[in-house]
């Protein structure tokens, strides 16, 4: 699956949610709106697709070890480019490393 869990369920991962009551809910509320749209015209083909990965999201999700890479991934996912320019800049002496780190 290449899709990260954290981001299609939109549970935060900055800092991870952890409470596995919390997560289990979510998956059944995701579940119940990606079945209930499948016919979406835009994004049908995604949320049938999401909802036949459920079995796998589950087990991701609920493992603590495969929770906190999926968190890392996400985190990777969405700050990585800002990370790269940010390392950019730093390196390009343009800003001090600490002003490079509160920017971050």
């Amino acid at each position: 699956m290449t899709e990260n869990c954290y981001i299609l369920l939109e549970l935060s991962f900055d800092p991870p949610e952890t409470k596995e009551s919390v997560i289990e809910q979510r998956i059944v509320e995701k579940s119940k709106f990606w079945a209930s749209n499948f016919n979406d015209f835009m994004k049908g083909a995604d949320y049938k697709q999401n909802h036949q990965n459920l079995g796998e999201i589950r087990k991701i999700m609920l493992d603590p070890q495969l929770r906190k890479e999926e968190a890392r991934r996400a985190c990777e996912m969405t700050y990585g480019q800002v990370d790269k320019y940010i390392n950019m800049v730093v390196n390009e002496e343009i800003i001090t490393e600490n002003q490079g780190k509160n920017i971050a």
